[in-house]
């Protein structure tokens, strides 16, 4: 015990210098160092370890640290005070805690550490673990402390000043009940929600829904408008069915049912009461239920489980309170009972009474109460609605006696609980309170760089990219490949305008067709196919000045040229033989130089093409040819050979991309 830094009595969960417990948990996730939590469910019987953070004051509820991990990974050792060993806590990538005395709950990595305190508004200074001797990096002590807000607004719990279940008259309107509180109307609250206090403490003494499980017979169905019953304690509980999710042929169904305890249940709190739930009747699991169905009388059905969904408010409308039975009995005493007996929940009275004449002597008449409605039965009144408390955690805020000088960055106005900075805030009317708008994915950490590169005119309405213009509606500039991205992601279509180099481009992406048109008619059509890329003008085109086309133009109508339409003509030379390429045009010029020149058949002809081959000789030799088999000439008369400074034209048509009719003519002196 020498070299320990205090020293804790023995007992359970100690060894003399630490409070500590072996926890088991599947796939937990932690490692030795984690500062983890405890989240409870809102029955508050079960619960879960989960890793802390300082960002929030619930996530901030540390129990203790982590101090290892079984072989197995689903035991682990937390230690909640005292001693704790820090050998193989991992922080800055290294085994151990080094560099500091004092260590923080992180606010980034959740159960994490850190030698930096938080500073950011709404994040909590936490120090929970401080080292035994200075920097070492082997013992330190689970500290724990309460953890502080840093700024913000600030969640503190009013349940002494204003309790969860406490009621109270409202003279304001009902869009207007303050946070925290419910209209005393019947309405229902989630159990699993914001409401767990209050169906801890209030229960389901004023009703509740309920899912139940059951059997149901083969057959039966139209669950949903009927009545259920149950005998709980004696008493017999009616429900409506809400809702049901239906079998065939018989089987295992679920139904939601609303307990009123107005329609037949006149007392609320129970003596006795062994269901397992707070404060009131409620349906069980493994017992009978009767219910009716569309198609058979109520039958009875063997339920398996019974869960509450929703307890409600009190129905208060239209009624007055009066004290119930105290929980405090004395045998002897009668006030023990709660004089006339009510109990907590319990609902009676009559609104009015008629009457009827009993005697009369002309002056005096005595009357006796009928039970309807004739005679009113109230004291002079007003009307006001009842409001009851359903969280306990505000708001709260310091309203007299402190000055506070704070950036506008510190400053937060707004009940979002997600909010993070770079957010804007807009009002929802409908659910009255600000919701983030995330336009960013984070604040700028370079601000005077961020407003240099995004600007929004207020005069005008433009917006400015990558600099900070407003010269028109949407400008974006950047150094290179400058791009605005329009996508559909169901179809997984990009069209992009962007500009790079010496270009500017327009585009689709995955070979998707890009449409250029008037409204909604498509006018002409870019895309690729397996021979090439594509233009189609769906409709009459009116070009006014050239038009260039470096691959094939197909036109399904007339084309009418006010203007030429030529080709140009393709230059070459050739000493022996030559392969006229039609794709180098449609009229080709061939300089014959040598004594004999091979015509070849030619190359990418296309059946319905026209072409013309002009040969010129300028020498003053005879010069001969021979000519390929696709070549086939008129009345079977084909040149043989060319003049000396003469020329010989070929005119032909293709009948297809093998078979070429031709006519020749010569001497054009």
């Amino acid at each position: 015990m020498a070299n320990s830094a205090f020293v804790l009595s023995s007992g359970s969960g100690t060894d003399g210098r630490s409070v500590r417990a072996t926890k088991t948990q599947t796939s937990h996730g932690f490692s030795a160092g984690s500062v983890i939590r405890f989240e409870q469910v809102p029955d508050g019987t079960t619960g879960t370890f989960k890793l802390a953070s300082a960002n929030s004051g619930i996530s901030a509820e540390a129990i203790g640290i982590v101090e290892s991990v079984s072989a197995s990974g689903d035991e682990f050792t937390v230690v909640y005070s005292g001693e704790i060993d820090t050998t193989n806590f991992i922080t800055n990538g290294t085994n151990g805690v080094t560099g500091s005395d004092v260590w923080f709950l992180d606010t980034a990595l959740a159960g994490g550490l850190t030698a930096t305190a938080p500073v950011s508004s709404g994040q909590i200074i936490k120090p929970v673990l401080t080292l035994v001797s200075g920097s070492s990096k082997s013992r330190g002590l689970v500290t724990n402390y309460l953890g502080t807000v840093i700024g913000g607004s600030n969640t503190v719990s009013l349940d002494s000043v204003h309790p969860v279940g406490e009621i109270i008259a409202f003279a304001g309107n009902t869009s207007d009940v303050p946070t925290g509180w419910q209209l005393c109307d019947g309405s229902t609250l989630d159990v699993l929600g914001d409401y767990a206090d209050y169906y801890s403490r209030v229960g389901t003494k004023y009703g509740a829904q309920v899912e139940m499980v059951f059997t149901v017979t083969s057959g039966h169905t139209g669950f949903i408008g009927n009545t259920a019953t149950q005998t709980v304690s004696s008493v017999a509980i009616p429900s409506l069915v809400m809702d049901w999710g239906p079998v065939g042929g018989g089987g295992t169904a679920t139904i939601l049912l609303d307990q009123d305890v107005l329609t037949g249940i006149t007392g609320g709190e129970t003596v006795g009461d062994n269901t397992g739930y707070p404060h009131g009747l409620i349906y069980q699991g493994g017992t009978n239920i009767t219910v009716g169905t569309g198609g058979a009388a109520n039958n009875a059905y063997s339920t398996s489980s019974a869960t509450v969904k929703y307890v409600k408010t009190p129905d208060l409308r239209a009624r007055t309170l009066v004290g119930a039975t105290s929980d405090y009995v004395v045998p002897w005493s009668p006030r023990s009972s709660g004089m006339d007996g009510f109990t907590a929940g319990q609902i009676g009275g009559a609104e009015d009474a008629d009457t009827v004449v009993v005697t009369s002597d002309g002056a005096q008449r005595v009357y006796a109460a009928k039970g309807a409605t004739d005679a009113s039965l109230r004291q002079p009144f007003m009307a006001t609605h009842y409001i009851i408390r359903t969280t306990s955690t505000a708001q709260a805020a310091l309203v007299d006696g402190l000055s506070v000088s704070l950036s506008d960055a510190g400053l937060t106005n707004h009940d979002t609980s997600d909010v993070v900075a770079g957010d804007i805030n807009v009002y929802d009317a409908v659910s009255s309170n600000y919701k983030a708008v995330k336009l960013l994915d984070r604040y700028p950490a370079d601000v005077a760089n961020f407003e240099n590169s995004f600007q929004i005119e207020s005069t005008n309405g433009n917006i400015s990219v990558g600099h900070k213009g407003g010269d028109h509606p949407l400008h974006v500039k950047n150094s290179s490949n400058a791009k605005i991205r329009i996508e559909d992601t169901t179809n997984s279509v990009t069209f992009d305008l962007f500009s790079d180099d010496d270009r500017a481009y327009t585009r689709t992406n995955s070979n998707h067709p890009l449409w250029l048109g008037t409204n909604t008619v498509p006018i002409l059509k870019l895309h690729d196919s397996s021979t090439g890329y594509l233009s189609e003008f769906l409709y009459s085109a009116d070009i006014a000045g050239n038009l260039g086309v470096t691959g094939t133009a197909t036109i399904a109508g007339v084309t009418k040229f006010q203007a030429q339409a030529y080709s140009e003509i393709h230059n070459k030379s050739t000493g022996l033989n030559v392969t006229p390429n039609f794709n180098d045009s449609n009229v080709q010029k061939i300089n014959c130089t040598g004594t004999t020149v091979d015509v070849k058949d030619p190359a990418n002809g296309l059946g319905g093409g026209m072409y013309s081959l002009i040969f010129t000789n300028t020498q003053n030799s005879v010069v001969n040819f021979t000519w390929g088999a696709e070549y086939k000439w008129a009345n079977g008369i084909k040149p043989d050979l060319i003049r000396a400074n003469s020329e010989v034209i070929v005119s032909m048509v293709a009948q297809s991309a093998s078979l070429f009719y031709c006519t020749w003519a010569e001497d054009f002196s």
